[in-house]
């Protein structure tokens, strides 16, 4: 005799009536185990803006995945190319509201605070 559970309800039925289903293969890719884990910030300082455009992208999908409204990239003063290629990309991600330069107690001018889109 076996058990079979369904929400709330409980019945038993003997084993000789009980026939295994075959087994349904999805179609679509699953992703198991996937935790996202990406950090308030993500810091950019002395990265070639080449190196940094893919290291931001792949921040930016983990970081939206984790739940964050609002996350801060953290690229410097120097030249101004890195805060430039930042908001660049920043321009043209799928997932980003807005953002914005940081103010006092954010890094300044040395950083961006980015929201993203619910």
């Amino acid at each position: 005799e076996s058990e079979i559970a369904f929400k709330r309800v409980q019945q038993r039925f003997p084993k000789s009536g009980l026939t295994p289903e075959k087994e349904v293969i999805s179609e679509k890719p699953m992703v198991k185990g996937f935790t996202p884990s990406a950090r308030y910030e993500i810091n950019l300082i002395g990265k070639k803006v080449e190196e940094m455009e893919s290291e931001l992208v792949k921040y930016l999908d983990e970081a939206a995945l984790t739940g964050y409204d609002e996350i801060r990239v953290i690229h410097g003063f120097g030249t101004g190319a890195l805060r430039e290629g930042v908001r660049r990309v920043l321009s043209n991600h799928p997932v980003v509201k807005s953002f914005r330069p940081g103010e006092e107690g954010e890094g300044g001018g040395g950083a961006t605070v980015v929201r993203f889109k619910r």
